[in-house]
């Protein structure tokens, strides 16, 4: 499903899919496959990264930008937010065993960390919906 605000710059055909090489919120340089507007990375776009994570992701001016996914090699799939390039807000991470791990982040900084919890407690779904991402009081899903 696309973004509201990408699915306008679709309908006008202001995006065109392409690759094109940029650094990832680790420092390092991956190929992303995507929309592009006027050259930069705008909208969606997926990359594999040299650890063999899957990154299914929105981007602006070339940076993830809002809900991203990752299916991690180890079988882990993450849900979280990106502000210009990192982690900003909360991020759940869903284990095999259908169990949550929430963490919050600020401008690439981990604020907190809780256990595993059940589902019911994850700020995103496992496909990226919101559960509790959007609570007033984030902090009793981040509590051990």
């Amino acid at each position: 499903m696309t973004h509201p605000y990408y699915k306008e710059l679709e309908d006008k055909a202001f995006l065109e899919r392409g690759t094109k090489t940029v650094t990832d919120h680790r420092g390092n340089e991956v190929l992303v496959t995507g929309s592009l507007y006027k050259g930069s990375l705008t909208g969606y776009g997926e990359y594999t990264d040299r650890n063999g994570h899957k990154f299914f992701a929105y981007f602006n001016d070339d940076k993830k930008h809002g809900v991203c996914r990752v299916d991690q090699a180890s079988g882990i799939r993450q849900v979280g937010c990106f502000f210009q390039g990192q982690y900003h807000g909360p991020l759940s991470f869903w284990h095999s065993s259908n169990q949550v791990e929430n963490v919050y982040f600020e401008r690439g900084n981990e604020l907190r960390r809780g256990g595993r919890t059940s589902a019911d407690r994850a700020f995103y779904g496992r496909e990226g919906e919101i559960v509790k991402a959007k609570e007033n009081d984030w902090e009793q899903y981040v509590t051990r």
